[in-house]
């Protein structure tokens, strides 16, 4: 995750400074309010940040797993099956298989900002300047944005069955 206006690193008057990150993972009935089906980490004293990790909850607990990508994620989502997306700078798309990460080829260069998948099938991600991508299981493709959003800088979206919404701002 990315927080806006979070320092590279701890310098100067932000020498002792630590941080505290609360994150959840929830299970699709949980975010839908029909259960308490939920797991929460709290990390706290974090005093250095880490490039090129993910950190993955299993059995065995939090683990801190090195990714291999040398570029800014701004976003991962899978449907449940052990399949993960991230979209980041310059366009760039990952999929973690379970094993590990591998890059996908997109026809954008801008920063890709949000990814929702569906199914290991129908993936969608979205970004700066009005970019909309839809993964058919075999390439990305580019979605013309409609003509009053083309130059909308998607920050987020979900979806639920056969909708998708995004959030954005204009370019």
């Amino acid at each position: 995750f990315e927080l806006e206006a979070f320092p590279a690193a701890f310098e100067e008057s932000l020498y002792d400074a630590s941080f505290i990150v609360l994150a959840s993972a929830l299970t699709d009935s949980a975010v839908e309010m029909l259960s308490n089906d939920a797991t929460y980490a709290l990390h706290t004293d974090i005093r250095s940040i880490e490039d090129d990790v993910v950190f993955r909850v299993n059995s065995d607990g939090a683990q801190v797993t090195s990714t291999g990508i040398a570029h800014d994620v701004y976003d991962m989502h899978g449907p449940g099956t052990g399949t993960v997306w991230a979209v980041g700078a310059e366009g760039r798309v990952l999929v973690w298989d379970g094993a590990w990460w591998a890059l996908q080829q997109t026809p954008v260069k801008r920063d890709l900002k949000s990814v929702w998948a569906r199914s290991e099938e129908d993936v969608w991600a979205a970004g700066d300047a009005g970019t909309i991508l839809r993964w058919n299981g075999i390439v990305w493709q580019k979605l013309e944005a409609p003509t009053q959003l083309k130059d909308a800088n998607w920050r987020s979206m979900d979806g639920q069955f056969s909708t998708i919404f995004m959030l954005g701002d204009e370019g």
